[in-house]
């Protein structure tokens, strides 16, 4: 399934031509269901997926291939997305935390994606890549397209070698991660080494400004982390 990913574009495509044209069928002329078929075909043409058969149920399976980063820092805290940032509204709009990720691109290997992740995400940060490699699956509905999607998941292990300087996160309350969404300016007041506060990492304003989303990431403490390693949003 991994390999697919390193095939051109028009050849994952053609792969994928006989589950969409069973998409179709199954539409019918159900405008609901046509419409999420178009959505699927569009995002195929994209490459952020391509389509298989389930073997077993003969069911058609949307494939995402994604990569995820799994980021320790010295004292054992992990870093993990808790939003992305609205200029327009000069906010940041929460989600459930998840580990820092991206889907494969047409023709990347898991390790070509995660260059990528961390040079887009990370690129001011002295992080070293292990060894340790994980790989496991998930499939579950989606309403939006109107098939199961399998999630393929490649996760790596990887260390933050410098310390976190202070001047690069701001400190909050641990209530921002309850709200739908909260400013950057949020700073706790009081005591600022209160291990209770959520360290969230500071982003690029400029880049902030510009049409590429900008995603938020925060540390949260290890075992806070374990608590919340089940929690994911797509």
């Amino acid at each position: 399934e991994t390999l697919i990913c390193t095939l051109p574009q028009e050849t994952r495509r053609k792969i994928s031509e006989p589950a969409m044209g069973a998409v179709y069928e199954a539409a019918g002329k159900h405008e609901v269901r046509l419409r999420s078929a178009l959505l699927l075909q569009e995002e195929v043409a994209s490459g952020k997926c391509w389509l298989d058969m389930d073997p077993v149920s003969g069911k058609v399976l949307r494939m995402v291939h994604i990569v995820t980063l799994n980021l320790v820092r010295d004292d054992g805290c992990t870093i993990k997305k808790i939003g992305e940032w609205d200029n327009d509204h000069q906010h940041v709009v929460r989600c459930k935390s998840k580990p820092p990720g991206t889907k494969l691109r047409p023709g990347e290997m898991p390790r070509q994606a995660l260059s990528r992740l961390l040079q887009e995400e990370f690129p001011g940060m002295n992080i070293q890549v292990s060894n340790r490699i994980s790989e496991r699956s998930e499939t579950e509905p989606s309403e939006k397209y109107s098939v199961c999607t399998k999630y393929v998941i490649t996760e790596f292990a990887a260390e933050l070698l410098d310390s976190c300087d202070d001047s690069m996160v701001t400190k909050m309350s641990r209530s921002v991660l309850d709200a739908e969404h909260f400013t950057m300016e949020e700073e706790e007041d009081g005591n600022a080494d209160d291990p209770n506060l959520l360290e969230v990492v500071q982003i690029d304003m400029d880049q902030a400004g510009s049409e590429k989303k900008t995603e938020v990431y925060a540390w949260f403490s290890s075992m806070r982390a374990k608590t919340s390693l089940a929690i994911s949003c797509r």
